[in-house]
């Protein structure tokens, strides 16, 4: 019975030992050491295989850029030229269209001079006509009366000399209605005559403007051959323009991968001399699956101050939760942290850098995936916000800014789930030297 129980104990033992692994690991990171020399290099010439080829890209991108922006400057330049021509086109263009204008005005001034003079003449052509007409009347009226008209001539004068003054005003009529005929058709012929010097005159005119028109012509013609060259040089340019963007977008994002490589390639540069040398951020740290973070402050005489947690500061039982750990640099015993290097222990985008009354100076990196590093009372902050940093790099200097007592580096660990922070434990994601 006794052993029956033994047994069953160690089997409940070995469950609940089962059970708490699994909660262990579950909840926290799992630890894995450092990187040895040998994989920190091939990293490293992997890093530097990436920063060549990204190098030669860049360097491709930017021979397209100077092609494309010579190709740019030749078609600038010919589609000034044809601007310049199109100038000096339009300008004889505009000459020619106000000549084609004072042309037009003179002919229509000749046209109303030609129908005037045609008018009058019509006039005088109708009286002519109504003149004989009174003429032939008359002629008609003394041929059908005969002998008798002469004969009542004589009959009603009174006297021989009314006699001789009845026949001298008959004559004087017929012969004042032919002298008025021939007055007519003089002015008939004069006008003819000015009507023919105008439609000549308007001919000329005519000529003149035709040839103008003509000229007008050529010069549209190659106005439309200039424009349409014009507007053909304008379409390459603004293709290539866009091809230049795209260029221009491609080649900052390559320098801007390019500065990142850089930065990396200097961290693995400084985490090889460490473990070379035997430095603090060789051997002496570990890394972490979960972001594998580095100790925030690159110094073997790192220590911690204030440790993450509950503690009563005033001695008075009452508690105040510390999220955070605090780590100054010591050299025999004296606080010496004032302006030294504090690195980012993760690559990461800069998310704020600023000030506040208790912080002091701070700056906040995000490390994706909803974890977020903090580092308060910093003297000076150089990395900007934004900034993507690469694990190692120096961002700020301890100070003693904000609410403290000492110059020291205030550490947080964050976890930023539906919105809600919770600030963990930094030291389940970095080991202190000390």
């Amino acid at each position: 019975m006794k052993n029956k129980r033994n047994t069953w104990l160690k089997r409940a033992a070995a469950f609940v030992l089962c059970a708490a692994l699994v909660l262990v690991t579950g909840v926290f990171p799992t630890r894995v050491q450092a990187k040895s020399l040998d994989d920190l290099k091939k990293d490293y010439n992997e890093l530097e295989k990436e920063i060549e080829a990204n190098q030669k890209k860049l360097e491709n991108i930017q021979n397209q850029q100077a092609s494309n922006a010579e190709k740019m400057k030749l078609l600038s330049s010919q589609a000034e030229a044809i601007s310049s021509q199109l100038d000096v086109l339009n300008s004889q263009l505009s000459v020619l269209n106000a000549d084609i204008a004072d042309y037009d005005r003179e002919i229509s001034a000749l046209d109303k001079k030609i129908a005037d003079a045609q008018s009058k003449i019509d006039k005088i052509d109708a009286d002519i006509a109504a003149t004989q007409e009174k003429i032939s009347e008359r002629l008609r009226a003394t041929y059908m009366a005969g002998s008798s008209s002469w004969i009542e001539i004589l009959l009603e004068s009174d006297s021989i000399s009314s006699l001789l003054l009845r026949i001298q005003l008959l004559a004087s009529v017929t012969e004042n209605d032919n002298k008025l005929i021939s007055k007519l058709e003089k002015q008939i012929e004069e006008l003819n005559a000015a009507k023919a010097e105008l439609d000549k005159d308007k001919k000329a005119l005519e000529e003149k403007r035709s040839l103008l028109v003509e000229k007008k012509s050529e010069l549209d013609s190659k106005n439309k051959t200039l424009s349409s060259k014009q507007s053909a040089y304008n379409a390459n340019y603004r293709q290539i323009s866009a091809l230049m963007t795209s260029l221009d977008k491609s080649s900052a994002e390559y320098q801007q991968e390019l500065q990142r490589q850089y930065r990396k390639r200097a961290a693995f540069e400084r985490q090889i001399d460490q473990l070379i040398s035997g430095g603090s951020q060789g051997g002496d740290n570990d890394y972490y699956d979960n972001g594998e973070m580095l100790w925030p402050v690159p110094y073997k005489n790192s220590y911690i101050s204030a440790g993450y947690g509950y503690y009563d500061p005033e001695g008075d039982g009452t508690y105040t939760m510390h999220p955070a750990i605090d780590i100054v640099v010591r050299e025999n015993g004296v606080n010496v942290s004032y302006g030294k290097n504090i690195i980012a222990a993760q690559s990461g985008k800069v998310l704020v850098r600023g000030y506040s009354d208790v912080g002091g100076n701070y700056i906040t990196i995000d490390h994706g995936d909803g974890y977020r590093t903090y580092y308060g009372h910093c003297s000076k902050i150089i990395a900007s916000a934004g900034q993507y940093v690469e694990k190692g790099e120096v961002i700020a200097y301890i100070g003693n800014t904000g609410y403290v007592t000492g110059p020291h580096v205030h550490f947080q660990v964050m976890q930023v789930k539906n919105g809600v922070v919770n600030r963990l434990n930094p030291l389940n994601f970095v080991t202190p030297p000390n």
